[in-house]
């Protein structure tokens, strides 16, 4: 099971009741994307961020780390935003010139990137509430109660276990590589690549002939009743 799985069975919101959780992280998004309001977004960050850590009791070191990698392409997508070139230095805020061209900060992109910045670190927020809080079986109560089409429900069932398959599968198979000193030099690392991206799609490959056959076994008639 992955580590946002296992808190979101595990934390100290999973009882509570699914439809008022899903509503609250809808009204929280609508509130972020509607209002251009720097303030209000950062208030909505710390607010589902105090809910997740305090009331969901999730560690707050997992929670951090759960912002890196997302937080490192947003920062680095707000610096080509920041970032202006023009052949005429009076709009720059702070500026260098290369070759004639001025290149710095604008007021402008200044309050564009921090409001671009802010909305995103709220619905970021909302998103590792709503990932964090709500386990998948709510989630479906949530669809049906959305009156979302069957088809489609099943179809995001799907995806979510073959995710968590490929996942384990990956770790597996990773893991039995290290343990053999697959990556203990460029031409090794390179061999256990390609080897792992073969036990990969033989794994996969394998674990769908398996439920096909389960799926059989039980007279399957396309219709799983999420």
């Amino acid at each position: 099971m992955l580590s946002m799985d296992r808190h979101a069975y595990s934390n100290g919101l999973t009882d509570a009741n699914p439809l008022k959780k899903g509503a609250f992280a809808g009204t929280l998004l609508g509130i972020a994307l509607v209002f251009d309001i720097s303030t209000l977004h950062l208030l909505i960050a710390l607010g589902t961020s105090i809910i997740v850590i305090i009331m969901g009791k999730v560690d707050f070191r997992v929670y951090l780390k759960l912002f890196m990698i997302p937080g490192s392409f947003l920062i680095l997508s707000i610096l080509t935003l920041l970032v202006s070139i023009s052949t005429d230095q009076k709009n720059f805020l702070i500026s260098g010139e290369i070759f004639g061209f001025y290149f710095g900060v604008v007021k402008t992109s200044l309050s564009l990137s921090w409001l671009i910045f802010t909305r995103c670190l709220a619905t970021l927020s909302i998103a590792y509430f709503t990932a964090l809080t709500i386990p998948v079986n709510q989630m479906v109560v949530i669809m049906k109660k959305l009156r979302l089409p069957s088809v489609l429900i099943e179809l995001i069932v799907l995806m979510y276990r073959f995710i968590n398959i490929f996942i384990k599968s990956f770790y597996e198979s990773y893991n039995a590589l290290i343990l053999k000193n697959g990556f203990a030099d460029l031409r090794k690392s390179r061999k256990s690549i390609s080897l792992l991206a073969a036990m990969m799609f033989n794994k996969i490959l394998g674990g769908y002939k398996d439920w096909r056959v389960v799926l059989e076994t039980k007279n399957f008639n396309g219709d799983f009743h999420v």
